[in-house]
């Protein structure tokens, strides 16, 4: 399921004919797991407050980094975000593993911080041997590498990932070293401070759904003030039309006829 979920949220904005597009329609045929993900993002947000701060590994194998992740923009920062769920692993052996399983591997060795903490997920994972900490959507990078790591060759032909995941380490690359056959990347993860729990969500949609309803409640009073104003205008706009023929008739205007007048006549009769 966790690949359904990542390639919603990393192909919903992608371009249609992308290779995350087609995933994206291949795995999901339509359904976006709106309420899944939300929970799901819930959950990361409150265990990552219980997380102890620790390194953990990533492992990325068969792909490359495009300069994008090397290279300097406008705002003199460089790198991206990662709109899917970022799995890492206490286990060193684990990231190497996965690393292993593909032509190019690099393990990313991650410091969490204070606030730049992942979700322990071995109580609840189907392979706690994995001792997964899991990262919310939206982690950000923005890698600090020196020129001579920059232009190393071994770097620029081993140390990269496919463009659809130019956008999506959520990395700070502090060093990089090579051990055997491996690209050790020493970095450090931003995790996204904006991300709200399910309970906050909810309480969202219920303050639009009343501010909506509010606002309709005052555009229809606003309505029937304006049709009540405009039906008093046209009534004496039209009396004061039938006053002016009277007077064009050397005659008096009509008076109007109310029930009060009229039982003052009766009794007369």
């Amino acid at each position: 399921m966790f690949q359904k979920y990542n390639s919603v949220l990393r192909g919903i904005k992608a371009e249609p004919e992308s290779r995350m597009a087609i995933i994206l329609k291949k795995l999901t045929k339509g359904n976006t797991y709106t309420t899944t993900l939300h929970c799901i993002n819930s959950i990361i947000v409150k265990l990552g407050k219980l997380t102890k701060a620790q390194k953990v590994y990533r492992g990325i194998s068969g792909g490359v980094l495009p300069d994008e992740f090397w290279t300097k923009n406008k705002y003199n920062v460089c790198g991206g975000v990662e709109f899917a769920f970022t799995s890492t692993t206490t286990e060193r052996e684990v990231a190497v593993r996965y690393a292993s399983s593909g032509k190019v591997g690099m393990v990313f060795e991650i410091q969490m911080g204070m606030v730049d903490r992942g979700a322990e997920l071995k109580w609840l994972s189907q392979y706690p041997g994995e001792e997964e900490i899991c990262f919310a959507p939206l982690t950000v990078t923005n890698c600090q590498v020196t020129p001579k790591t920059r232009h190393c060759p071994m770097i620029l032909s081993d140390c990269r990932v496919s463009a659809s995941l130019a956008l999506s380490q959520g990395v700070e690359v502090q060093n990089t070293r090579v051990e055997g056959s491996m690209i050790i990347v020493e970095a450090r993860l931003s995790v996204n401070l904006t991300a709200m729990t399910i309970e906050q969500v909810i309480a969202k949609v219920c303050r639009n759904s009343w501010n909506l309803e509010q606002s309709t409640e005052r555009t229809a009073s606003n309505s029937i003030c304006a049709t009540t104003c405009a039906d008093a205008a046209l009534a004496g706009a039209a009396a004061l039309d039938d006053g002016r023929r009277a007077h064009l008739c050397g005659r008096s205007a009509p008076r109007p006829r109310t029930a009060h007048g009229a039982a003052v006549r009766a009794v007369q009769a």
